[in-house]
């Protein structure tokens, strides 16, 4: 009975429990198992390799790349065109063509009567300013070219105007203002002879001289020189007669 179970035993031992008939799990057939599963795992895996080894590989890094690159392009030329809008404002129409500043030079020739320094210093500025503006609008402002100077004279007297209109092809620029489309200052100088009465300036006569370039159709150099002769008014100090000459030089 004894030996039996022994061999029975030994019997069960080589893969199959004794009391139930059963398989029995050992280390063996542990082992055993994992290396089948291995090799049937190997051969799966085989196919699987295989089978995305003859498959087309999707292009995901080159789509990710050039998706980069793009966004990168766009911002770069984005900011450029911003950068060159606000860099370079939108030119501004001319109304017109703005002249050199032009300094004129005064100072007084022959004062007859007494006239203290204070007076004679307000009576250059006041001077000066008439003959600017006589200056500016007839024959330093554009716009050039233009067919009237009939606003050519401020600073003139009623009767001084209408004279100076009669004579306006020497008075300003009417004789030139079609064929030039603009006039560079070159000089302009005052020299004032004054009457003066009990300390006051009477009369004046402006001793004047100018000179200018024109350019465009007729570019030459024009000088115009004479005498201007004012007198204190209502208005200030205003020009009622003159004695000029104009040419090219």
């Amino acid at each position: 009975m004894t030996q039996t179970a022994g061999r029975a035993r030994r019997r069960g031992g080589s893969g199959h429990d004794l009391w139930t008939g059963e398989p029995r799990v050992t280390s063996r057939s542990r082992h055993a198992a994992r290396r089948r599963g291995g090799r049937r795992g190997g051969r799966r895996g085989g196919r699987r390799a295989g089978d995305l080894g003859r498959r087309r590989p999707t292009p995901v890094r080159g789509l990710l790349a050039g998706v980069v690159l793009g966004c990168l392009l766009g911002g770069l030329l984005a900011a450029c065109s911003s950068r060159s809008g606000d860099s370079a404002p939108a030119p501004q129409p001319t109304t017109s063509a703005a002249r050199p500043l032009l300094t004129t030079h005064v100072r007084y020739g022959v004062v007859t009567g007494r006239l203290p320094h204070a007076a004679r210093q307000r009576l250059a500025d006041r001077v000066r300013r008439v003959v600017e503006g006589w200056t500016a609008a007839a024959y330093l402002d554009g716009p050039y070219p233009r067919r009237s100077v009939d606003g050519a004279f401020p600073g003139f007297t009623s009767g001084a105007r209408e004279r100076a209109l009669r004579d306006r092809r020497l008075m300003s620029n009417q004789d030139i203002a079609g064929r030039i489309d603009g006039v560079v200052p070159r000089r302009q100088g005052i020299v004032l002879d004054a009457l003066a009465v009990r300390a006051h300036a009477v009369g004046v006569t402006a001793r004047v001289y100018l000179r200018f370039h024109t350019t465009g159709h007729l570019a030459r150099d024009v000088r115009v020189k004479g005498r201007l002769f004012l007198t204190p008014t209502a208005h200030g100090w205003q020009v009622f007669g003159y004695d000029m000459t104009k040419g090219a030089v």
